[in-house]
């Protein structure tokens, strides 16, 4: 996440997060907390899909300060993160540790049109 940061300035970032509680499950919020400071300093905006929870909601109270807008699908039972921006996707399983770095302008491209068709569904907090 902190090479995304390097990366994105300037860019919107898409990001498909599904559950926000296993998220902070792997990383604690005072870590999510620099890094949108980081990110808002960068002059970045995005947009985030959530699966619906309190957790979630909490988050989304902060959208304004972090230059986000937050919407959320029910049941959205995503266990990776895909992160979308500029001519690059991550693409990250935090129970395998794993993270995928893509940089291909087609499948940035592919991913935003995904983003974009499923954000049309997705609610409001």
């Amino acid at each position: 996440y902190s090479q995304e940061l390097d990366v994105c300035r300037g860019l919107e970032v898409l990001s498909f997060v599904g559950s926000v509680d296993d998220l902070y499950q792997f990383f604690p919020e005072a870590f999510w907390k620099s890094w949108n400071e980081r990110f808002v300093k960068q002059k970045n905006s995005s947009k985030m899909l959530v699966h619906h929870s309190e957790k979630a909601k909490e988050t989304a109270v902060n959208d304004r300060l972090y230059h986000r807008e937050t919407r959320h699908i029910d049941p959205f039972p995503l266990k990776v993160n895909i992160d979308i921006f500029g001519n690059s996707v991550l693409i990250v399983s935090v129970y395998d540790e794993l993270a995928i770095w893509i940089d291909s302008a087609m499948i940035a491209d592919s991913y935003r049109i995904l983003f974009k068709t499923c954000w049309n569904y997705a609610k409001p907090f």
